[in-house]
């Protein structure tokens, strides 16, 4: 899911996009279908590629949203126990 992979995906859909394109110039029905098939494969290459990455993106704020979660419990409860120790003291 990186450059490379864009970069080959973009590569499959021109050649996708010219084997189409050939097939409407020479008439040649099953080659223009081929090449619409190519070209929209890759697309969906590249698709599945950025979901994956908003994926990944997802998971690591969500990684990174029970982190503070948990640092603002933690912090919670650290002032719980010096509001009770300061009752405690004053008895």
């Amino acid at each position: 899911m990186g450059l490379d992979d864009t970069f080959k995906n973009k590569a499959e859909e021109f050649a996708g996009t010219a084997k189409q394109k050939f097939g409407e110039v020479s008439g040649d029905e099953q080659v223009e279908a081929e090449g619409r098939a190519d070209k929209f494969a890759a697309k969906g290459k590249e698709f599945a590629n950025k979901a994956g990455e908003k994926l990944e993106d997802a998971k690591e704020a969500l990684a990174n949203a029970g982190e503070k979660v948990q640092e603002n419990l933690q912090a919670g409860l650290n002032k719980a126990k010096e509001i009770f120790n300061k009752d405690d003291e004053k008895k």
